[in-house]
């Protein structure tokens, strides 16, 4: 934890050890983009910038740089769109959608950073202010992919995130603490609360490829329970000597 006092105030993250509650302490790398493969977002030529920059990684940078940018595209091979591999869009929801399942192209989205949050907001399409841009609290956010990061937490009502019924289809589902899981063919075979790779949501196998497995639901928690016991039994091993 770097030394970082548990009492600080930070985005909830389910899989950190800690209680179930908003102030936790900070996950040790949280991703700034979350990251979707095998998806392209289209528009009326109002992105903010376009061009060809070379890599993902530069893309990437391009976006972060830009305080206005809420999400990237990178065209991965040049077949779709010839002479042009990155597209940088604002957080103005009229001028592009991201809902095209296409192997071309990946998306980044900004991790919602600032004090935003959707208590006492949920289905207001008013924009709740962030350090820079806005996130939402309403239904259509994880259509637009900008909800805020407790979204999941004070709106989705029910069970985690499940695939039943919604097979193949490229709206994602939004994951309490923050990120989205999908249940679209592409979609990575893990699943974590604090889901930044554009994971499958945790029934996906089951639901979409009658694939009967037990869900694990974050092997990092996992092994932290494993090298906590073993550190146990090495402390007791030490003492009794």
């Amino acid at each position: 934890t770097n030394g970082l006092s548990p009492n600080s105030s930070y985005p909830k993250f389910h899989w950190w050890w800690g209680q179930n509650v908003t102030q936790q302490i900070i996950p040790p790398d949280p991703r700034y983009f979350f990251h979707k493969t095998q998806l392209r977002c289209v528009g009326n030529d109002t992105q903010l910038w376009e061009g060809m920059i070379g890599s993902e990684l530069n893309c990437t940078q391009k976006c972060d740089n830009d305080t206005s940018c809420s999400k990237y595209l990178y065209q991965t091979t040049q077949s779709a769109v010839p002479g042009t591999d990155c597209w940088i869009w604002s957080y103005n929801r009229s001028d592009h959608s991201c809902a095209q399942l296409d192997y071309n192209f990946n998306v980044g989205i900004k991790r919602p950073i600032g004090e935003a949050t959707c208590s006492s907001q949920c289905g207001s399409k008013e924009p709740q202010k962030l350090i820079h841009g806005v996130c939402y609290c309403d239904s259509d956010c994880v259509k637009h992919l900008d909800c805020c990061l407790d979204y999941a937490d004070f709106c989705v009502k029910g069970p985690p995130p499940t695939c039943k019924g919604l097979c193949n289809i490229v709206e994602p589902r939004a994951i309490a603490g923050g990120g989205y899981c999908w249940c679209m063919n592409g979609c990575l075979p893990w699943y974590t609360d604090n889901n930044s790779d554009g994971s499958c949501c945790p029934d996906y196998h089951e639901q979409c490829e009658k694939i009967s497995m037990p869900t694990c639901l974050d092997a990092r928690t996992q092994g932290s329970a494993l090298n906590l016991f073993l550190a146990h039994l090495k402390l007791e091993s030490i003492t009794k000597k």
